[in-house]
């Protein structure tokens, strides 16, 4: 994994009626999942992403990566309003166009350019029931990353999902996670980092006691 694997993107969501529309500012409770890496394309953004209901109950979405272009995220059933954060990391200047409203089969997409590459993002909410409400809002405090945020209102009751795509130039991009043996090589270099400091301290400690 590179440093750029590291780069993250989030999602969040209230709702609204058919267009999405601005909302001051608020402060609340978001946990995002690990980040995302991205591969397959020129310049791989990171991912991460944050689908909490409100209010908030504890735990994280399950996410489902068997379909590694798709990345699916599961809610257990409850409150009818979620919150959706979706942010890229990696894209330093990047302006991202309003996200619209989801259609009737809640599906809403868009497109941006950078560095002479088009993207295309495309995000898909099922259930419960119709998407109600959808409304953009400024998460307090603001994530990493260039991100939008949105409330989303579900019509019926039931286990919410969101699922994701990333094109770049038409390919599309390809999602995973950091693997645990690049933890742990950062973690035994973050350790001799540690081990070079403690020796260098217990040097200079001796060269003083010797002066």
């Amino acid at each position: 994994m590179t440093i750029n694997g590291v780069r993250a993107l989030i999602l969040a969501g209230l709702g609204a009626v058919a267009v999405s529309s601005h909302a001051s500012a608020q402060d609340l409770p978001l946990r995002y999942l690990p980040p995302l890496e991205t591969s397959g394309g020129a310049f791989n953004p990171g991912v991460i992403v944050a689908f909490n209901p409100q209010p908030d109950p504890p735990g994280i979405p399950t996410l489902d990566l068997s379909d590694r272009y798709r990345p699916l995220l599961t809610q257990p059933g409850g409150p009818g309003t979620y919150l959706f954060v979706m942010s890229f990391t990696g894209l330093p200047g990047l302006l991202l166009p309003a996200v619209q409203s989801p259609n009737a089969d809640g599906v809403t997409d868009f497109t941006f350019d950078y560095g002479g590459h088009a993207f295309d993002v495309g995000i898909a909410f099922f259930g419960p029931g119709a998407i109600s409400n959808w409304v953009s809002f400024n998460p307090q405090p603001d994530p990493p990353g260039i991100w939008f945020a949105d409330a989303i209102t579900f019509a019926g009751v039931g286990d919410p999902r969101v699922s994701f795509t990333i094109t770049e130039d038409g390919s599309r991009l390809a999602f995973s996670t950091p693997e645990l043996s690049t933890w742990a090589l950062m973690g035994l270099g973050f350790a001799a980092l540690g081990v070079l400091a403690y020796r260098r301290g217990a040097r200079s400690s001796d060269f003083i006691s010797r002066a």
